[in-house]
């Protein structure tokens, strides 16, 4: 991301920059809490994404979407079977975590955010929907997530590129 002299890269980091920068500016969504408790767990939950729930559900999707599209592989049936059992082992996390809750700190945050993009791949892959319908706070959370405009916006965004790449 260019943004005048200012150069960041890696996705999260971006994501962190500009809603420091424009977080309030445009609409009242408070995607990093001012309250250092409740950023901290934000973070947390970003911390979680990160290294235990992305590294499963992007070889699934890579396994699932790209390999043969872009590679033209067959998938690998056993990388998918490993990484739907520790995406699985996540989620059973998660569905504890979200318990009473609407989202992963209580209020939408950038920890939510984060999850939506590599989560809707997954998720249309109709082979792997069970992982989150069968936990209910996540099929809730997930259901609120989807339902969001700017999510909706986004996923047909995603939809269009898979369908016309």
């Amino acid at each position: 991301l260019f943004d005048g002299d200012f150069r960041i890269t890696e996705s999260r980091a971006i994501c962190r920059y500009l809603a420091t920068k424009y977080q309030g500016k445009y609409n009242d969504t408070i995607l990093l809490p001012n309250d250092v408790h409740q950023a901290g767990l934000v973070d947390q939950y970003i911390s979680y994404e990160s290294f235990y729930y992305d590294p499963p559900i992007s070889k699934i999707v890579y396994q699932e979407k790209a390999a043969k599209k872009f590679f033209d592989k067959d998938p690998d049936l056993e990388v998918i079977k490993q990484n739907r059992e520790e995406l699985a082992k996540v989620l059973d996390v998660f569905e504890k975590l979200l318990e009473g809750k609407e989202y992963l700190n209580g209020e939408y945050s950038l920890a939510d955010l984060f999850i939506c993009p590599i989560t809707n791949y997954a998720y249309c892959i109709d082979a792997h929907s069970d992982l989150w319908d069968s936990r209910p706070n996540v099929k809730n959370w997930w259901n609120r997530l989807c339902n969001r405009d700017s999510i909706k916006t986004t996923f047909e965004e995603a939809k269009s590129f898979w369908e016309n790449n």
